[in-house]
C-alpha cells in the first residue's frame, strides 16, 4: 500500500470487516499509519440528481442563462461557502451539489425548488 494512495474501505458485513482488518494486520510496523474510521453517509442518489438537473434545466430554459451559471447562483443563494486566501485576495467556493449527502442534498433542493415556484412558476410533479 503507498503512503500517497488512502484507501476507502466501506464495511457492510462481517465479511467486508474481516477484510479490513487483514489489511491493517499487514501493515508494515516501520512506518507509523493514520487510519481514521467514521460512520458511512449516502450521497445523493440518482433520482435526487435527476430531478435537480431538470429543475435547473427549466430554469435555465426559463431565464435565458446557461444551466452552469443558474447552478452556481443557487449554490450562491442558498448554500455557505468556503473562504479561500489566495494571497492577494479572498474568495468564496461553494460547495459541489456531486459532494453533497441525500440529506443536505434535499435540503438545498426544497429551497431551490421553493424559488422556482416562486419566481418562475416552475413547478415539478412527484414524479420526477
Amino acid at each position: 500500500m503507498s503512503d500517497a494512495t488512502p484507501r476507502t474501505f466501506h464495511v457492510r458485513d462481517r465479511k467486508s470487516r474481516a477484510r479490513i482488518a487483514s489489511v491493517i494486520l499487514k501493515l508494515p510496523l516501520e512506518r507509523e499509519w493514520d487510519i481514521t474510521v467514521r460512520r458511512h453517509v449516502k450521497r445523493r442518489t440518482e433520482k435526487q440528481n435527476r430531478r435537480l438537473h431538470l429543475l435547473l434545466s427549466l430554469v435555465a430554459e426559463e431565464t435565458g442563462q446557461q444551466l452552469e451559471d443558474v447552478k452556481l447562483g443557487y449554490k450562491a443563494l442558498f448554500t455557505e461557502p468556503t473562504v479561500v486566501d489566495m494571497g492577494d485576495r479572498k474568495v468564496k467556493i461553494y460547495p459541489s451539489t456531486a459532494k453533497m449527502n441525500t440529506e443536505e442534498l434535499n435540503t438545498f433542493m426544497t429551497k431551490v425548488e421553493i424559488h422556482a415556484i416562486e419566481t418562475f412558476g416552475i413547478i415539478l410533479g412527484e414524479d420526477y
